[in-house]
């Protein structure tokens, strides 16, 4: 019976692996003949492009302490403007190339407003308008009945250079957590970027630096990545809300992928790299020391949309597919002996129009030694929202499943991370099965220059360990009422407070924190590294 079963199981994982190869193909072919369709050019010329980079306020607007708030702040340089744009002087006016310049510069989170101009009989003109990007405040935040609060420094544009640095330090009733952050989208004015992050917190103390190129347009050819990570602490461990066990965590990693990307209608993309980690948990280890080829392909559009996810910016909703394919080896400390195989398949899938749009996608992701599977991770998810005049709808499912992982692993659903009314943490497990839906409701009401919103919600969600089944009858539930507060020229993100009614226990529960607890829509794009680490992410 024992080798039935096993049987049984590898022929599910096998269909899987096959599903994802023929989702692969048939992407490919649904593109192929579009691919050769050239981008949408004309015969005018690009004669002159001129810059208009505002400050946070113009002078006519009637805001208290816009004089000393736009003197304070210091303006993006043109140059960091300029070094984004994908099409330069004289060159022939292709309007692509237009709308995805405006996507880089908004994506840079340095500015509310992002317009090119593209005129017959004069220049063409670039307008910005930069928001707030200096924070010297505390903070405070209280969800799932932990209070947090801190101190920090943030500037997401030094200089106007578009660089970040964040030094702070945060306090909550269970963590206490310092850190320094450093990161460079372009590095000395290139299409290269990088990150030096230290943490010391009261269960570990991590450092992390990288350095890449990343796919930043569509015509882009090649990439890379190079990463190395470093931690030492404790790995919490909960269940039902409380602390059962903290076993010594000590983990590094480092990793190298190289991108190469082709193709027009349809992005062809072939990913190889090396990773190499070492993870100890208590007397548990993984050791990596892997080389691994992907095969990816992506066709996607925008819609440019208001007051989806954020109140009074331009988001640009994706539609469009990607699938994905991954193949590696484990191979032994000294190179000589296969010890496993690493598989995975990705897939995602988004469409969306003026008023409306639904993503879903889906991955599976493990090692097998020709016996046995380990480390096996699977998620699915599927959102959808529709706007009925200022109501906006907005439901998520989501699954996630863990298997045979040779370090601890543990998924966690409580406050911070989908049911709200529920304590940190208050479930763990293997298996999670989670519902959100939203009535987002953007009003014409101010206070100042913040524009208020109202969110009626109702949250369903679940942990079960690897033996139990998933079990529709015993969710559990909570539903409430939120406030929503938020304007782009300084938080840039909606400030929510949340007051839901946890049904299992049968009380109110106050959370107050920072951006929408989830967003509307997923995005598309190519993995940057293979998904073989997932547990420094859990901490």
């Amino acid at each position: 019976m024992p080798s039935q079963y096993s049987a049984f199981f590898i022929q599910i994982r096998v269909q899987y692996i096959l599903l994802f190869c023929w989702i692969f193909v048939v992407a490919n072919m649904a593109f192929a003949q579009q691919d050769e369709v050239p981008s949408e050019t004309s015969t005018a010329i690009v004669r002159n492009i001129r810059i208009d980079a505002r400050d946070i306020f113009d002078p006519d607007e009637r805001v208290p302490l816009a004089g000393l708030i736009n003197f304070i702040h210091i303006r993006t340089q043109k140059k960091v403007i300029r070094r984004e744009l994908l099409f330069q002087h004289q060159n022939a006016l292709d309007l692509s190339l237009i709308a995805e310049s405006e996507r880089n510069l908004r994506a840079l989170g340095i500015f509310t407003d992002v317009n090119i101009v593209t005129r017959k009989a004069a220049s063409d003109s670039l307008q910005t308008r930069d928001k707030w990007t200096t924070k010297l405040n505390t903070t405070y935040r209280l969800v799932g009945g932990v209070h947090f609060w801190g101190v920090s420094l943030v500037e997401d544009n030094v200089f106007g250079l578009g660089k970040t640095i964040d030094i702070g330090y945060n306090h909550s009733s269970d963590r206490i957590l310092r850190q320094v952050l450093y990161r460079d989208p372009r590095l000395l004015g290139s299409r290269f970027g990088g990150n030096v992050k230290a943490q010391n917190n009261s269960d570990f103390d991590t450092f992390e630096m990288s350095l890449s190129r990343p796919f930043f347009a569509w015509n882009t050819r090649w990439g890379f990545g190079l990463a190395f990570e470093n931690t030492k602490g404790v790995y919490r461990q909960f269940r039902d809300g409380e602390l059962v066990a903290a076993p010594r965590l000590d983990e590094n990693a480092l990793q190298m992928i190289f991108n190469l990307y082709r193709g027009d209608k349809l992005k062809r993309h072939l990913m190889f790299g090396y990773n190499r980690e070492r993870s100890r948990v208590g007397d548990q280890r993984r050791q990596l020391n892997f080389f691994g080829i992907g095969f990816g392909v992506m066709g996607r559009q925008f819609q440019e949309m208001h007051n989806i996810d954020v109140y009074e910016r331009t988001e640009d909703v994706p539609s469009g597919i990607v699938a994905e394919i991954a193949l590696g080896a484990n191979v032994g400390s000294g190179g000589r002996s296969w010890k496993e195989t690493y598989l995975l398949g990705r897939f995602q899938y988004g469409h969306a129009d003026y008023s409306s749009g639904y993503s879903f996608g889906t991955m599976l992701q493990t090692f097998y030694n020709g016996q046995h599977f380990r480390d096996e991770f699977s998620e699915g998810e599927a959102r959808a929202f529709r706007k009925f005049g200022r109501h906006l709808l907005v439901g998520r499912v989501r699954f996630e499943r863990l298997a045979h992982f040779s370090v601890a692993r543990q998924l966690r659903l409580g406050d911070e991370n989908g049911l709200r009314g529920y304590p940190l943490r208050a479930r763990t497990g293997s298996k999670l099965l989670l519902f959100n839906f939203e009535d987002r409701v953007a009003t014409n009401l101010k206070v100042l220059i913040f524009r208020l919103g109202l969110t009626a919600f109702a949250d369903f969600g679940q942990v079960w360990e690897t033996p139990e089944p998933v079990r529709l009858n015993n969710l559990n539930a909570a539903i409430g009422l939120g406030l929503r507060v938020g304007n782009a020229r300084f938080t840039g993100a909606i400030n929510r407070l949340d007051c839901a009614y946890n049904l299992s226990e049968r009380k109110w529960r106050i959370s107050v924190s920072i951006g929408s607890y989830f967003s509307a829509y997923g995005k598309l794009d190519f993995l940057s590294d293979f998904q073989t680490n997932r547990l420094r992410a859990d901490l």
